[in-house]
C-alpha cells in the first residue's frame, strides 16, 4: 500500500483539535489562518503557509536533560522577523512531579516571551499539547531562541518540538539549529 492510499486529510480552524496518531503524510489545513500541516509520524508541522517569503525551521529539544536554558536556533548577522512559533510536546508531563514547566522565548535585550508554561501552568502541559505564538516580533542579529527546562528531568524520551517561521528583515539572515 502506497502512503498516499493511507494519508488523510482535514480541514477546519485553528482551534480546532488535529486528529491524534493519523497515518504520516495526512494534511490538515486551517481555513482561517490559511496554514496547513503534515502528520509526520510523531507531531503536527507546518508544511505551507500561503505567504510568500517565509521560512520554516524545525528542531526537537530532549526534555530528558537538568534544568536549565538550551539553546534552538541562532539569527545570523541579520535581523529577523519572527512570525510564528509553535510548541508542541506530545507527552503528558502534567503528573511529572520533578518537572516543574518550560519556556521558549528569545536572548535579546528585551526578551520576547513566546511560551511560559512554569510552576502553576504547568498542568497544561497535557499530552499533544501545541502553543502557537503569533508575531511579527523583530529578533536582533546573533541572537538565540532557547527552551528553558524547570525542575528536573521530564524523563526518557519526552521531547518539546519547536518550529519557527521567519523572514529575514533585510537579505541574507537566516536562523542556524544550535
Amino acid at each position: 500500500m502506497f502512503l498516499t492510499d493511507t494519508a488523510q486529510n482535514w480541514i477546519g480552524l485553528s482551534t480546532d483539535t488535529k486528529p491524534t496518531a493519523p497515518a504520516p503524510g495526512s494534511l490538515f489545513f486551517e481555513g482561517d489562518y490559511l496554514w496547513e500541516w503534515v502528520y509526520n509520524g510523531y507531531a503536527w508541522v507546518p508544511r505551507k503557509i500561503l505567504i510568500e517569503g517565509i521560512t520554516a525551521q524545525y528542531k526537537q529539544i530532549s526534555l530528558n536533560q537538568a534544568a536549565n536554558t538550551y539553546d534552538v536556533m541562532t539569527a545570523t548577522t541579520q535581523n529577523l522577523f519572527i512570525d510564528a512559533v509553535i510548541v508542541h510536546v506530545p507527552d503528558n508531563l502534567s503528573a511529572v512531579a520533578t518537572f516543574t514547566g518550560i519556556s521558549v522565548q528569545t536572548d535579546d535585550d528585551s526578551a520576547i516571551e513566546i511560551l511560559s508554561a512554569a510552576a502553576g501552568a504547568k498542568a497544561k502541559l497535557t499530552g499533544n499539547f501545541y502553543h502557537v505564538y503569533r508575531g511579527p516580533k523583530i529578533s536582533a542579529s546573533t541572537k538565540k531562541i532557547q527552551l528553558t527546562i524547570g525542575g528536573a528531568t521530564a524523563g526518557a524520551s519526552k521531547i518539546a518540538d519547536i518550529t519557527v517561521l521567519w523572514r529575514p528583515v533585510v537579505a541574507g539572515g537566516y536562523y542556524l539549529n544550535a
